[in-house]
């Protein structure tokens, strides 16, 4: 394809409150070799006002095939959309989102209006996702069932990064949908220094959004009602997306006192990366994921997980790089207990799967990487 590719997100570069779906669209226009053309707001998840460095209302050079306009919320209207999309003949247009009112469902509104919609790519980015979607059912419930009956996907393309993604598409947009599967690309950042095995005394991690559906409040019971509880310290990163569910949290913590956990905040993707080296596990009880970019990040960079086997890596026991489990106080709690049987020595050979897995992964995933099965027009 020559020519450009218009792309639709709530959020892009340097925007990283928002976690998955704005490093995966930036990892994608980074990868595929299209002129990219990004649509976004000037403002991170929290609406705190313009990020720092941002140049509004005016197209930016952001890297060599990437231009990005980010837009201010006060110049935003039906005739700037209409007028961007416009503006050239795209070669395809891509949104970033499902429910987002400016940059998906006005967007695509026009580009039917215009009968531009059988070049549309859409990813939902795990917003249809059971527990994703179960937060404020009702409402897009309605949502779904009105864009269907008015056809406001009609034609359009489906973007899933997993077959789970795609099959939970097919379940709630219809059968008729069309649907992709093109995996993620995560940032793979390895880890230089590796924390020695010490069966007294470890770090966790754990890197989420505080929500519900992120099972924080079940991590802290089920590591805390656990025998090895003493022996750790879980580090949590990721921004507070809902306050009570915080709150909640933090009461949790008082019954156990013996449990040290540290709420770390927000924190930029290269920020991280310390917090990996010197932890010895990342942990997450999460109630499903898309994709799992956190995790991706934690296994790719040479960490052992123990997970929910409602993500998109699975078979990891198999692999031996982690463990994969139901969503269970029991089936975790039995995963933390095989952790603390480990030895030095068998602590030591799972990081070399993991280095083995990761070359493997990235082989794997640069040959199946076609391009025109993303955008066939």
């Amino acid at each position: 394809m020559g020519k450009s590719i218009l792309v639709f997100s709530d959020w892009f570069d340097p925007a990283y409150k928002a976690g998955g779906p704005v490093r995966s669209l930036l990892n994608l226009t980074t990868h595929w070799p299209f002129a990219t053309c990004v649509f976004t707001s000037n403002e991170d998840l929290d609406h705190q006002g313009s990020m720092e460095g941002v140049q509004a209302n005016q197209w930016v050079e952001r890297s060599k095939n990437v231009r990005v306009f980010y837009q201010s919320a006060s110049h935003r209207s039906l005739s700037a959309l209409r007028k961007v999309i416009l503006s050239e003949r795209w070669g395809a247009y891509y949104i970033n989102s499902l429910f987002s009112i400016w940059f998906s469902i006005l967007p695509l509104l026009i580009l039917k209006s215009y009968s531009l919609s059988h070049r549309v790519v859409l990813a939902p980015r795990g917003m249809l996702h059971e527990g994703a979607f179960n937060q404020k059912k009702n409402k897009k419930s309605f949502f779904v069932w009105l864009g269907k009956r008015l056809g406001l996907w009609k034609g359009i393309l489906w973007h899933a990064t997993s077959e789970l993604e795609k099959q939970r598409i097919l379940s709630v947009i219809g059968n008729n949908a069309k649907v992709v599967v093109f995996p993620n690309i995560p940032s793979v950042l390895p880890r230089q220094q590796f924390p020695s095995w010490n069966p007294h005394r470890q770090r966790w991690l754990l890197v989420s959004r505080i929500s519900p559906e992120k099972g924080i409040m079940e991590s802290i019971e089920w590591i805390a009602t656990s025998p090895h509880a003493s022996k750790i310290e879980l580090i949590v990163i990721g921004p507070v997306e809902n306050k009570g569910y915080y709150e909640q949290c933090l009461r949790c913590l008082t019954q156990f006192p013996s449990f040290n956990v540290q709420f770390k905040g927000d924190l930029p993707a290269q920020e991280i990366q310390p917090y990996r080296e010197s932890c010895h596990l990342f942990f997450s009880s999460t109630k499903g994921e898309n994709y799992g970019h956190a995790i991706a990040e934690a296994i790719l960079s040479g960490m052992p997980v123990i997970i929910t086997n409602t993500t998109a890596w699975k078979d990891l026991g198999e692999a031996g790089i982690g463990w994969d489990v139901e969503w269970t106080k029991e089936a975790f709690q039995n995963a933390i207990e095989w952790w603390w049987r480990l030895d030095e020595n068998e602590y030591v050979e799972k990081l070399n799967q993991i280095r083995l897995f990761r070359e493997r992964w990235w082989k794997e995933q640069s040959q199946e990487r076609d391009w025109n099965k993303m955008f066939p027009f």
